[in-house]
């Protein structure tokens, strides 16, 4: 397995809660799983994948089963999927999955993404052709995903599909989702005076909460804010900050990054389908959290399994081609080719949250910080990023008042 090994400290001054034992939890998001009954990977499809944002969906069935089997493999004590579990919200995909996620025997908590519920481009693909399917409402999605989470909920949100769960006697799971709500994208009042009960009653019974969303509670990029940091996140953001919220962990972005400007660290991981396959990995001692990613080794998968695939036993290298493949499609003619294999290097980097390598003395950055193109923009909303690994985090415990 690829790991990740870059490690940063956050100390808190508060003192802290102790866990009963040791816990171990992996995450994981943007799946976007397709069931393979949706399609016949032919021109429709391979054009609709050619033209996204570097989602391998032409074995997005074969990477699902190798997350699976690493699950397995790395028996944590839970599973939290958060959200985008689906390619397009197509019903048949969500009932594909859970079906294959059943055989876990540890619990497996979900919530959706904005693909995920009354999607309108649901759709299967045959020869050239599509055709638009079903999308579940948000009362299907719960009924689908009810041995996921909704069956164990200590509480609902009557407005949303949020809940809560204990995971163990002094630490509570607190998913919230803004996908399935009268205003998808954004905390409604309802939701908010739901997750203030729900944290008082944590404080009471002397729990720490652990909190989860699909978008970002936290900017991680004032460029991309809209549209992937939740909308009315700051009451939300005030709520968990004067709580006894260990973190938040979100995903949406497609980035590797977490930010650190609260009480609670906020750990946004990188999409599930797309390079370089990151899941994440939390570890809860009594005194202290560590969170690290490491990247499903599909080339592993596939030697094991006798796949013959050459696009599956040289993953990586497929995978990253496809992706900067994709990327490059932003990329203008003021870009001049000698600076193509940097803007490419710099712009995984970023996905992949480790930009230890590069530094604004490089003289390519320079050139490209010169240039007048979107990716200029783009360069400088990352800039603070620059020499920074964002794959493992490490903070001390809260500790209750």
């Amino acid at each position: 397995m690829k790991k990740l090994v870059f490690l940063l400290c956050l100390f808190c001054s508060l003192c802290s809660v102790t866990l009963a034992e040791p816990m171990r939890i992996m995450v994981a998001n943007d799946l976007h799983f397709l069931s393979p009954e949706l399609t016949d990977n032919g021109p429709a499809f391979l054009r609709l994948i050619s033209q996204g944002d570097g989602k391998v969906m032409r074995y997005i069935s074969e990477l699902t089963d190798a997350f699976i089997e690493r699950v397995k493999e790395v028996n944590p004590d839970v599973l939290l999927l958060a959200g985008d579990l689906t390619f397009n919200g197509e019903t048949a995909s969500h009932r594909e999955l859970a079906r294959r996620l059943s055989g876990l025997e540890i619990p497996v908590y979900v919530i959706p993404g904005n693909h995920d519920i009354l999607y309108p481009y649901a759709a299967s693909f045959s020869g050239e052709k599509y055709h638009f399917i079903s999308s579940p409402t948000s009362a299907e999605f719960a009924e689908i995903w009810h041995d996921f989470g909704y069956a164990d909920a200590l509480s609902r949100d009557p407005s949303s599909l949020s809940y809560a769960a204990v995971l163990q006697d002094d630490l509570l799971l607190l998913m919230l989702d803004v996908n399935g709500n009268s205003v998808p994208g954004s905390v409604s009042e309802e939701t908010l005076s739901w997750a203030s009960a729900v944290l008082k009653q944590a404080a009471e019974s002397s729990m720490q909460v652990l909190a989860v969303s699909h978008q970002t509670l936290m900017p991680h990029n004032l460029l991309f804010a809209q549209g992937f940091q939740m909308g009315n996140a700051e009451p939300l953001a005030q709520l968990y900050n004067t709580g006894d919220v260990l973190c938040n962990l979100s995903g949406h972005m497609h980035i590797q990054h977490f930010n650190t400007t609260l009480s609670f660290p906020e750990l946004v991981t990188s999409a599930l389908s797309v390079y370089p396959h990151h899941y994440g990995l939390l570890t809860l001692e009594p005194e202290e959290a560590i969170y690290e990613t490491e990247s499903i080794d599909m080339a592993a998968y596939a030697h094991s399994h006798k796949l013959t695939n050459p696009d599956l036993l040289n993953f990586d290298s497929y995978s990253s081609g496809f992706f900067n493949l994709s990327m490059s499609k932003g990329t203008d003619s003021s870009v001049p080719d000698e600076l193509l294999d940097y803007v490419q290097r710099l712009n995984a980097a970023y996905f992949e949250g480790n930009l230890s390598a590069f530094s604004a003395d490089d003289s390519e950055w320079k050139k490209i910080n010169s240039l007048s193109s979107a990716w200029q923009v783009y360069f400088l909303s990352i800039r603070s990023d620059l020499g920074k690994n964002y794959n493992m985090l490490c903070w001390e415990r809260k500790k209750s008042k």
